[in-house]
């Protein structure tokens, strides 16, 4: 009786110690996964605001200084980020077409890299 009382506490302390190490990894991946999404959460607040620096400058660059600059995304549940760049200027607005699609064009260049991600310009008119 003493063998089997014996066996019973130490198979109950086996138990709770793989359910203590299972609980630490869980936690321990729950708490990566946060902080991925945080490193990521900066690196793309970064490009953007590189982005709408270096966007803000090339308009500055070609004339179109006080240009209204402003750039959206809308983020798909697997990560996936679609943004858009909508650029206001009255210049732009007189521009004929196949001037703003030679403009919409070398503000493509801007758009940062990532796999991730997919870029698209338009022109914000009255």
């Amino acid at each position: 009786m003493k063998r089997i009382t014996g066996s019973l506490k130490l198979l109950a302390a086996t138990m709770i110690m793989v359910l203590f190490a299972a609980l630490f990894f869980v936690m321990t991946v729950a708490g990566r996964t946060a902080l991925d999404r945080e490193e990521r959460e900066a690196y793309y607040r970064q490009q953007e605001k590189d982005m709408v620096r270096n966007v803000r400058s090339f308009l500055e660059e070609q004339g179109l200084e006080n240009s209204g600059i402003m750039l959206t995304y809308v983020e798909e549940e697997n990560g996936f980020r679609e943004y858009t760049l909508t650029v206001h200027h009255g210049d732009i607005d007189r521009m004929d077409g196949n001037e703003q699609e030679l403009l919409a064009a070398r503000l493509a260049e801007f758009s940062f890299e990532d796999e991730n991600c997919s870029f698209r310009q338009r022109f914000l008119n009255y």
